[in-house]
């Protein structure tokens, strides 16, 4: 059975703080959480106003696109339940969501017969991790989740949460051929890209 009302739910909805009334881009949101002991079922509840994508560990989570589906927002608002025992990893996990405007917030330009907004894009999750010992546990969306934009196409900005000296390693997908990037930093420019100002590199702030 899913969350049959509304005091099931333990998330709270969480927006970009950032959002404004002409928000164009996606926001992102991440939580990292343990699952420190032997594991028997976990799954997760979850709706994103307007379209969401769910990722653990790196991983997209479902075959879903453009979740949830299209309703009257102040009538209606659908959400989907998903089994992540596979994907749920021993020690730490990261979960992220990302949430794009669909039609509950159309900002203008090319959906122009849509002149409304329901709001600023909002998502709602609950995480309920059932353990071999009979306890259970759940991660919520709340506000301790880190909410962060894609700077511009094709670009991605990844916090690692504190400031080190090392090697960095990633492990990718695609395309032969394709080209990945990947830059280092100290500082953000305003915008949100990398400043490298601090490690003596040519990408200054301006």
């Amino acid at each position: 059975m899913g969350q049959l009302e509304s005091r099931s739910w333990q998330g709270k909805w969480i927006a970009n703080p950032d959002a404004t009334e002409n928000w164009k881009g996606a926001s992102r949101f991440r939580r990292h959480f343990d699952a420190l002991h032997e594991v028997a079922r976990a799954r997760v509840y979850i709706s994103g106003l307007g379209h969401y994508e769910l990722l653990l560990n790196g991983n997209k989570i479902g075959d879903h696109e453009l979740d949830p589906g299209w309703t009257d927002y102040d009538q209606t608002v659908l959400y989907t339940t998903y089994d992540i025992t596979p994907q749920l990893k021993s020690g730490v996990n990261i979960v992220q969501i990302e949430l794009g405007n669909g039609f509950y917030h159309v900002p203008g330009g090319k959906y122009t017969k849509f002149k409304d907004s329901f709001g600023t894009p909002t998502c709602l999750a609950d995480i309920v991790i059932e353990y071999a010992s009979g306890a259970c546990e759940r991660i919520s969306t709340d506000g301790s989740w880190q909410a962060s934009k894609n700077p511009k196409p094709g670009v991605y900005v990844v916090d690692l949460g504190q400031n080190f000296s090392g090697w960095p390693r990633i492990r990718v997908s695609g395309a032969a051929g394709s080209k990945v990037v990947l830059t280092c930093a100290e500082l953000l420019m305003e915008e949100g890209l990398l400043n490298q100002k601090w490690t003596g590199c040519h990408l200054w702030a301006r």
